[in-house]
């Protein structure tokens, strides 16, 4: 079932003029394992500069796509990131916005149909 909380519809299609098929092929290229690799690797080196640069592509990516939950919970952690916060304190906030994504992309190739019927 299509959660519009998660990822917004109406809104999407309104930013991709109803080009649902690029959209789709956008969400498709977006919710791969590779898209959260830069957030790991930058966390795993400690590097505040990369996680910020990670973060924030997701954070514009996921607010251009209308992926509501993704933009708010990378948004609030490229905050932390920019104020050079500890990386152990915010461990738990990236494993969040990781179990965000995962599930956004998961809702998203379960029911690729509700963007194909979504009525322009």
């Amino acid at each position: 079932m299509w959660d519009n909380s998660v990822i917004n519809l109406e809104e999407a299609m309104t930013r991709v003029l109803g080009h649902k098929d690029m959209y789709i092929r956008w969400l498709d290229e977006f919710f791969q394992p590779e898209t959260f690799n830069y957030v790991n690797s930058a966390f795993e080196e400690r590097d505040h500069t990369r996680a910020h640069w990670a973060i924030h592509k997701i954070k514009g990516t996921a607010g251009n796509l209308a992926i509501t939950n993704l933009f708010k919970s990378a948004m609030e952690l490229d905050e932390r990131v920019k104020r050079n916060d500890d990386f152990d304190a915010m461990t738990h906030d990236k494993e969040a916005l990781y179990a965000i994504f995962e599930a956004a992309g998961k809702m998203f190739r379960e029911n690729e149909d509700a963007i194909e019927e979504y009525p322009v």
